[in-house]
């Protein structure tokens, strides 16, 4: 939880930014090849804590850093991610996205937006 309300702030227009100007305009790109783009699975490295991500077709997954012990963030960002009203899979600090096929592309934003705050929570 982040307690300082200036760091929450920086924090919430960071994703906002990154929806309104990484994830929008590709809405018809992902409409079109029905793939969430490499790309934009990349752009989590940015957070940090994200070592590698990967994809195919709407399926995507990321590998978190290493934290006090195996499993742990990933644990901590199911959970969250949950809380958050997003299910994600864990294989220990590897977070896999499956969205249904037929989600939108307002769903893959919601999807996105929730993890980067999440992990920028961690």
């Amino acid at each position: 939880m982040i307690r300082d309300s200036e760091t929450q702030t920086l924090l919430e227009d960071a994703i906002h930014r990154f929806v309104r100007e990484t994830l929008v305009p590709r809405e018809a790109e992902v409409d079109e090849t029905d793939q969430i783009p490499a790309d934009v699975l990349a752009a989590m490295r940015e957070i940090g804590m994200v070592t590698d991500t990967r994809g195919y077709g709407l399926l995507g997954a990321f590998d978190l850093a290493a934290g006090d012990a195996p499993g742990v963030r990933g644990f901590e960002v199911m959970r969250r991610s949950f809380e958050a009203g997003l299910v994600v899979r864990v294989a220990g600090d590897s977070v896999i996205l499956s969205p249904p096929f037929i989600c939108e592309k307002s769903d893959i934003d919601q999807i996105f937006a929730i993890l980067r705050t999440v992990l920028a929570t961690l």
